[in-house]
């Protein structure tokens, strides 16, 4: 009886063992791994990320992100910068006169900011740029400067840099270029100093 017992003992050990077994499997099955070249890419980048010397219940930013902002520290620095000085000319109120250089480019940032919020003027911008060879907002592998300056000059009458004029003779045309005002004011100034 003795065998008998402990033979049932090790059958029914046995049985729980290779259903656990089952189960446990069936549980894996349901969470498929990713094996694609993105999960690939992706995994790596998250171990690479995270800092096993810190502990995650210590300071969870830094176990997760330590990697990322040690590699990107320029980014991140930049970012941040750039956050603040947003900020700081967002609320500067510059005064009607005798700005100061910041109250200058705070009421410039402003002005900027008012055009984007105006979504019909800034798509309109876009239609002029285009129209100019200006690509916007994101730059032309290949910009062409000097059709872009002529395009503003003859489409929008807009001096930048050069002013551009055709001029009609008896015999010939011809096309007459002169450094427009603003050139010749920043000459100027450039010779006071």
């Amino acid at each position: 009886i003795g065998f008998l017992c402990l033979s049932l003992f090790v059958v029914v050990v046995i049985l729980l063992l290779v259903s656990l077994l089952r189960i446990s499997t069936s549980r894996n099955d349901s969470f498929a791994t990713c094996r694609s070249p993105s999960c690939s890419r992706y995994s790596h980048l998250v171990n690479h990320s995270l800092n096993p010397v810190v502990k995650p219940c210590d300071n969870f930013y830094q176990h997760v992100c330590h990697g990322w902002t040690r590699d990107h520290l320029g980014s991140v620095m930049a970012e941040q910068y750039l956050d603040h000085v947003t900020v700081l000319l967002r609320k500067t109120s510059p005064q009607l006169k005798n700005q100061s250089p910041l109250e200058k480019v705070a009421k410039l940032f402003q002005s900027c900011e008012e055009v984007l919020a105006q979504s019909e003027e800034s798509a309109s911008m876009a239609d002029i740029m285009r129209g100019t060879l200006l690509e916007w907002p994101s730059p032309s592998s290949n910009p062409d400067v000097l059709q872009s300056i002529t395009r503003l000059q003859i489409k929008l009458n807009l001096s930048i840099l050069l002013v551009i004029e055709k001029r009609y003779y008896e015999n010939h045309t011809a096309v007459l270029l002169w450094p427009c005002d603003q050139v010749l004011k920043m000459k100027r100034r450039r010779e006071k100093i």
